[in-house]
């Protein structure tokens, strides 16, 4: 898996969905990081953050990370090679349900993955 690749499509999608929290993702990826390296028995929470801003509005940070993750871990290369279609899009949307990422954040993320692949081809 390519990290950087996980970081810059995770990154960029903080910046359009929730600019208010792209200037802290650089903590939400540093968490992560510990998460990759970290010892096989340490145990890093990556299920809905229970950090808030302002009192009532949750960090998303960690739940792009891990659905961009969930995506590149499970198509790897091959992601970038899916068509848009409503097959492909049930198949991601199933991908990301299995893992408990919510419906409402795993359109927004595969919409995001498919209009950032028509910008970069």
């Amino acid at each position: 898996m390519n990290l950087e690749e996980l970081k810059d499509i995770s990154y960029r999608f903080m910046e359009k969905e929730y600019p208010h929290e792209a200037p802290y993702f650089h903590l939400a990826w540093e968490i992560f990081q510990d998460f990759l390296t970290g010892e096989p028995d340490s145990i890093v929470n990556l299920k809905p953050p229970r950090v808030r801003l302002n009192g009532d509005s949750t960090v998303m940070a960690p739940r792009v990370i891990q659905a961009y993750y969930i995506l590149l871990l499970t198509y790897g290369e091959e992601i970038h090679a899916l068509k848009e279609s409503e097959e492909i899009r049930s198949m991601l949307m199933d991908v990301l349900s299995k893992k408990g990422i919510s419906s409402s954040i795993s359109e927004k993320i595969i919409d995001f993955l498919f209009e950032s692949r028509k910008f970069a081809g």
